[in-house]
């Protein structure tokens, strides 16, 4: 199989099985079978579906999880609201990620948010049979709906804030807040 002394030729000649057989002179290091290349060439070809399919599941399970709005007036939601780390610093969230603001003109467990602010500074609707907790309590509004409070002060989302993490509404006028 060698042409000439030091010199390794492969051939091609098709195995029993109709599989192409490799042969060449043995390595240096005098182990047989075949090449190295080729055994890693035939690694390599078939772990990247596998990487491929992975990196596809990984993506589909962190954009399949969104949190309905729904889900956040939960009467047997015990959580409405969890910390979220931000521009400002570690603020209070919806279960979806808005912030959380209070309002210096609101008095302890009473909001004065009505009417247009409500329109602009949305309250964190309590669902009837919401269940208040540790430092979360309901408080009944004007309007007859109830609406969540952290420590007696009711709690507003602001609608300027578009995505998730957004403290657009803090210090807005010097009266609006967010709940750290």
């Amino acid at each position: 199989m060698s042409g000439f002394s030091g010199e390794s030729r492969l051939e091609h000649p098709r195995s029993e099985r109709g599989h192409t057989r490799l042969e060449s002179s043995p390595p240096a290091d005098g182990t047989f079978g075949q090449p190295m290349e080729i055994v890693m060439s035939r690694f390599s070809i078939s772990w990247r579906p596998l990487v491929a399919i992975a990196g596809f599941a990984l993506l589909a399970a962190c954009v399949s999880h969104p949190i309905q709005q729904s889900q956040v007036n939960d009467p047997s939601s015990h959580a409405p609201a969890m910390m979220m780390q931000t521009t400002a610093g570690s603020v209070m969230t919806t279960p979806t990620g808005m912030t959380l603001y209070t309002f210096d003109k609101d008095a302890a467990g009473k909001s004065n948010c009505t009417g247009e602010c409500a329109q602009y500074w949305p309250p964190l609707i309590a669902n009837p049979g919401s269940i208040p907790a540790g430092y979360m309590t309901v408080i009944a509004r004007d309007d007859g709906q109830m609406q969540w409070a952290a420590h007696g002060s009711p709690l507003y989302t602001y609608v300027q804030d578009k995505v998730p993490g957004d403290v657009k509404g803090n210090n807005f006028h010097n009266t609006w807040h967010v709940v750290m």
